[in-house]
């Protein structure tokens, strides 16, 4: 079946998933990722300017990654999206290494999530792949004022719990955060 809002006639790229069909801009998503652009190339016929490309996922998460392509006029994108629909964006950016529209989908789900714990916790439950969301929340809470809580030690684990409070001591001694932060990369 044809997406209703990314069929353009003057596309030259069909994105082909399990259950929808998107005819796109072959330049404008090569522009925002090589990788991308690397994937095109290798399937790409000599003297064919149309391209076929078999997608993971649904058409649901393309449409919703697509909707940040190709925004509307309203540019209300960010607001009408949830934290479930950023993780799927965030995911299909990821895949093909659309990096803006990942960090835009980073700092959206970062920003909505209130405790740097929860940040460290969704980091090792949701994408295993991806430091990035441990990363911001160990930086959190290596650089706030006050101590890890007893109960916080406890969601987090005795290697967890070290690892920030090494950190935190050598952060007051005057280290940067790049010094330590070397601590909690795997």
């Amino acid at each position: 079946m044809k997406s209703d809002e990314y069929w353009f006639e003057d596309g030259n790229l069909l994105l082909t998933c399990d259950d929808l069909l998107f005819l796109v801009h072959q330049s404008v998503l090569s522009r925002l990722s090589a990788k991308f652009r690397d994937v095109i190339k290798k399937i790409r016929v000599e003297d064919t300017p149309n391209v076929q490309l078999k997608v993971p996922g649904n058409g649901k998460s393309w449409t919703m990654f697509l909707s940040l392509v190709y925004p509307s006029n309203s540019g209300d994108e960010h607001e009408r999206l949830s934290q479930t629909e950023w993780f799927i964006i965030y995911d299909v950016a990821r895949l093909y290494a659309f990096d803006g529209i990942r960090r835009v989908a980073l700092t959206e789900i970062t920003s909505n999530i209130e405790k740097f714990i929860d940040l460290v916790k969704l980091g090792k439950n949701q994408f295993s792949e991806t430091a990035e969301w441990c990363i911001q929340g160990y930086k959190g809470l290596c650089e706030r004022e006050r101590p890890l809580s007893l109960d916080e030690a406890r969601e987090l684990g005795i290697e967890d719990t070290v690892k920030i409070a090494e950190a935190r001591e050598k952060l007051i001694r005057g280290a940067t955060w790049e010094e330590v932060a070397e601590r909690f990369m795997w």
